[in-house]
């Protein structure tokens, strides 16, 4: 910027000097006598010249406007070219030369990318007249009308509008009113508004873009000369919408019948995600519905007949409502409820594949029901099965939706009822496998999290399932105008807007799964890394390990060590029963469940302190609003739980509550009636004394294992922010990440030391067995190997991993032995160190920087940190289990830890290798994409010699394809990219699939007296 104030002078001397010209009034150099008066704004480096000249010069380029002298006012004004002289007009039917037998001149509204001209036209009059409407079309003018246009728009201003409408998410309003102050941009009212005939005018001007681009004037369903069959025999006729190039489509990216083995089927195997969204919503319109959409049924929305009448047909099955896990999924339990007033669609629901392409959107009429769902599910699968494949050349496939474990309840009978006639859609659902997607899971109960978890099902790949929902953060710029339109304009403008989408996702397509392969081969090498330190810690256990087989079970503990607090609870709940305890109302809990309701109030008001506290600190809206929700739910279950005491304890007298911070409210537990002195405390009965004392030992044990997760969240949150984050902007979130979870272990610390002082208050000889806990009590020793659960590219660091025997990380040797390149071993180079870096925070091993930036642990630590009492054998107070019980939950904890480890392994295997597959596909589409558009130029110049302009059209589309598949084989073949040496050799699927096969045996070759592979 400096540089630019420097020579402020000589740019605002240029700016002011353009105002003027100093040959102004002078002869013109034509030699015609005429003065020079004007000049073109819209041209570089323009001379001026006389008017003659001027209309001379622009007689192709009449939207260029001319800034002529103005004689009596002495300034240079603004006009239209049809202003410049009283015959100056713009002339069709010649190339803008002047036609002999033109006809009278007509006043014209003409909009360009300069703005909104009003102008004249005078139009061809010449034997044999063509039409208006054809001279304007051949002119690049589109006509608002066909009968007697007086409005049009110049292909520029569309081809520009559509850009900046899918790109910019410009409304129509905005992109007229930015016209109309470039026109006049003191006066743009003055100024003619063509928006009454524009939204027509674009709608149609995509849709033929549309039309032309997937070859339908190019005998896109005809039967080509040479061929058997359509060039996509299982898409629906006349279909518009694009269709992912990666994803499996036999008989034309892959063989009509693929045999590989079974273990293999993630090399073309197809994964569907399903996601609903209320952004993309419509207001209730004055609208007769004669406006139909120009895509109806041909893109990605159903035909609205169909639609109506499906929309009239399908209930809220009651059953639907009910969730499995017994979670509170909104999706689910919403299911028939309107999300929105005011709106005759609430939403939409897309189908997607697993590389963000879009194939189905069904309008949400009350809310996310299932059988819209399903419809989206049906319109995807029919976009590659009208008609349907054979079964033998089905691939498999995998649906994820983040209200699978309801959905799939009732599946069957719902297709079988809604869609009688399509008896294939039933025998392709029984083939299909589900799961749940990734940031979805998490809000599912423990049998959906152990069911429905894509990471420890075999040929899934890295597929997390959520692909659905990566447009809509795009979409949703368009909800503000598209909510206004009518229902054709809407389903029109968001198929043209998605479509967009997809053609750009496409273009990039092989770029992307270049970058995925890559990343793949890292973490493969990485998470192959871990297991082997792993297999090597426990080589007596792992042979018998790997015997078992790998169902869900084996990734999860099957027993506990220690009796939490919901154990504790069952234990009492049952111990009421039996003794007889009976409550006539339904607001008249048992003691014990109120008093471990008390725990999740005193639990909430923890939290929200520690929000506080943590905002204090660093300010922030996400925070704040953070405690705002925080405190809303504090009031409404302290009011709820503060009814149910007067129902169990009518004699208590009730504390005030502070509302606004309910933190600071007291929850009359015993132990807080003691702490207080309260004298409520003297009337306490000793059976209830005894079952909170029960309860809070229960809490203890399980606030012990929740600080245990909570330390190895926060070392993992700590050891990979070096390579997970670069440059200011991500070292500062890294930061907030680290303060995050640091506020969250030492929030379940503060409540461990709760329910110890209250053990304390309550009966101290059951607190003795509980010391305090403090920061300096989470720290471990480097031997310990137990690894986050979670995200699959979080692996242990290397100081976890010290005198486990496991090779150095960063050398690439494994890598190079998975891709059979030497270049590949230093593909890892970023982020091999993990550093701990504060000072405040206890760490197991000092590291120190070494000459090539590379951190190291010292040899020798100068003090010895010892492993906190939180992971010793005796740091779980069990009553009536020994330590034998504990030892063998650690024991199994190795064994899960194996099993997890292995399975993150395989599906970043399966990646690799998935992603060669999908890019040996995407290539062999755009060679075929090639091949048909030359194969359309040939049939049309063959049914017509003259109709060489669509000729060179499909001309253009055949080389633009065969860009794209030169470069993907670029990227396919790029040892950069992670490409294998041998398998890019492959010349069919099938050999791929055998390469792929045998390089197996190579990599595990140090498993071989170990393990046995699954």
């Amino acid at each position: 910027m400096e540089r630019f104030l420097a020579s402020e002078d000589v740019f605002a001397q240029a700016f002011l000097d353009s105002f003027y010209d100093t040959h102004v009034g002078e002869p013109c150099q034509c030699g015609s006598g005429e003065p020079r008066d004007v000049r073109c704004l819209d041209c570089l480096q323009t001379d001026i010249v006389c008017r003659q000249c001027f209309l001379r010069q622009h007689r192709r380029t009449p939207t260029h406007w001319a800034s002529v002298w103005n004689e009596d006012e002495l300034f240079f004004e603004k006009t239209d070219i049809s202003c410049v002289r009283d015959d100056s007009a713009i002339y069709l039917g010649h190339h803008g030369e002047i036609c002999p037998k033109a006809s009278p001149r007509e006043g014209f509204t003409l909009v360009d990318v300069n703005g909104i001209h009003a102008t004249v036209i005078r139009f061809c009059g010449c034997s044999p007249t063509p039409s208006k409407l054809e001279q304007l079309v051949r002119a690049g003018i589109f006509p608002a009308s066909t009968d007697t246009p007086k409005t049009g728009f110049t292909f520029h201003v569309l081809e520009r509008w559509k850009y900046y409408r899918h790109q910019g998410h410009l409304s129509m309003w905005d992109f007229m009113r930015i016209l109309q102050r470039l026109t006049d941009a003191w006066l743009p009212d003055s100024v003619p508004d063509p928006s009454k005939y524009f939204d027509n005018v674009s709608r149609f001007f995509n849709y033929l873009q549309t039309k032309v681009s997937r070859g339908q004037y190019h005998g896109g369903d005809e039967v080509l000369p040479g061929d058997n069959e359509r060039a996509f025999p299982h898409r629906p006729p006349g279909y518009l919408g694009t269709v992912c190039a990666a994803c499996p489509e036999p008989g034309v990216n892959m063989p009509l019948v693929v045999s590989i083995p079974t273990y293999l089927r993630h090399l073309h195997s197809e994964h569907i995600t399903l996601d609903g969204n209320f952004k993309a919503n419509l207001f209730y319109k004055r609208d007769n519905g004669t406006d139909e959409a120009l895509t109806d049924g041909r893109m990605y929305f159903p035909p609205q007949r169909e639609f109506k009448a499906y929309a009239k047909s399908y209930v809220v099955n009651p059953d639907d409502r009910d969730v499995p896990c017994k979670a509170h999924i909104g999706s689910i339990r919403n299911q028939g409820r309107f999300k929105y007033k005011n709106t005759s669609v609430s939403g939409v629901v897309a189908s997607a594949c697993c590389h963000g392409l879009p194939a189905a959107f069904v309008d949400m009429i009350i809310s996310e029901a299932f059988a819209i769902v399903q419809l989206a599910q049906v319109n995807h699968l029919r976009q590659k099965n009208t008609p349907p494949y054979p079964p033998e050349s089905q691939p498999p496939r995998t649906q994820s939706y983040d209200s699978y474990c309801s959905w799939i309840a009732n599946q069957l009978t719902r297709v079988a009822n809604l869609f009688p006639e399509d008896k294939w859609l039933v025998d392709l659902l029984k083939q299909m496998e589900g799961q749940i997607p990734a940031n979805h899971i998490a809000g599912h109960g423990r049998p959906c999290q152990i069911m429905y978890q894509p990471a420890y099902f075999p040929c899934r790949a890295h597929f997390h399932g959520e692909t659905a929902e990566v447009i809509w953060s795009w979409l949703n710029g368009f909800g503000a105008s598209m909510r206004q339109m009518n229902g054709g304009a809407r389903h029109d403008n968001l198929n043209f807007a998605v479509d967009a989408w997809n053609h750009n996702k496409i273009l990039r397509l092989a770029k992307l799964l270049g970058d995925e392969r890559r990343e793949a081969l890292r973490v493969l090498d990485r998470n192959m890394h871990v297991l082997q330190i792993i297999c090597k810690q426990h080589a007596d256990q792992v042979v018998e390990w790997s015997k078992e087989p790998r169902t869900s079970g084996v990734y999860q503990h099957a027993m506990k060590s220690a009796a939490t607090i919901d154990d504790v609870l069952e234990v009492l709940k049952k111990k009421e029963v039996e003794q007889g305890r009976t409550y006539e109302a339904k607001d008249r809990p048992p003691t014990a469940e109120w008093i471990r309701w008390g725990f999740d109030l005193e639990r909430l008001q923890l939290k929200t302190r520690a929000y506080v506290k943590m905002h204090t600190k660093h300010p922030l809206q996400s925070t704040w609003d953070e405690v705002a929700d925080l405190r809303d739910t504090l009031n409404d279950e302290l009011q709820e739980f503060r009814a149910r005491q007067i129902a169990l304890f009518p004699a208590w007298d009730l504390s005030k509550v502070d509302v606004v911070e309910p933190e600071k409210s007291t929850v009359q537990l015993p132990s807080r009636l003691l702490q207080e002195h309260s004298p409520l405390a003297g009337s306490l009965e000793s059976a209830l004394v005894s079952q909170e004392v029960q309860l809070r030992i229960g809490q203890a044990n399980s606030q012990i294992l929740t600080v245990q997760d909570a330390t190895v969240t926060l070392s993992v949150v700590k050891g990979t922010r070096s390579y997970d984050y670069r440059g200011q902007g991500g070292n500062t979130r890294a930061q907030h990440k680290k303060e995050f979870a640091q506020m969250l272990r030492d929030l379940e610390i503060e409540i461990y030391n709760h329910a110890r002082q209250a053990l304390v208050t309550l009966e101290p000889d059951a607190a003795a067995p509980f010391p305090v806990m403090t920061v300096a009590d989470t720290v471990r020793k480097e031997t310990h190997v137990f690894r986050m659960r979670g995200d699959s590219r979080f692996v242990d660091g290397s100081v976890w991993a010290l005198g486990s025997g496991g090779p150095e990380r960063g050398t690439g040797s494994m890598m190079e032995d998975i891709s059979g390149h030497a270049t590949a071993a230093g593909m890892d180079s970023e982020g091999e160190s993990s550093e701990w870096e504060d000072e405040d925070e206890p760490s197991p091993v000092k590291r120190r920087k070494t000459g090539k930036g590379r951190a190291k642990p010292d040899a020798k630590p100068k003090t010895q940190l010892k492993e906190g009492w939180i992971w010793g054998e005796n740091a779980l107070s069990v009553p009536g289990q020994t330590n034998k019980t504990v030892e063998d939950f650690k024991r199994e904890s190795e064994r899960v830890q194996f099993y997890r480890a292995e399975s993150e392994m395989y599906r970043w295997l399966e990646q690799y290798e998935r992603k060669h597959a999908e890019l040996w596909r995407t290539i062999k589409r755009f060679r075929r994409d090639a091949e048909l558009w030359d194969k359309r130029a040939n049939f049309v110049r063959s049914r017509d010699v003259n109709a060489m302009g669509a000729v060179t059209y499909a001309r253009t589309q055949a080389a633009m394809w065969r860009h794209l598949k030169m470069a993907a084989v670029k990227i396919y073949k790029d040892a950069d990219s992670g490409a294998h040496r041998h398998w890019v050799e492959a010349t069919t699927f099938e050999d791929l699939a055998s390469r792929i096969d045998a390089t197996r045996d190579n990599i595990f070759k140090w498993m071989d007296n170990m393990v046995r592979r699954p």
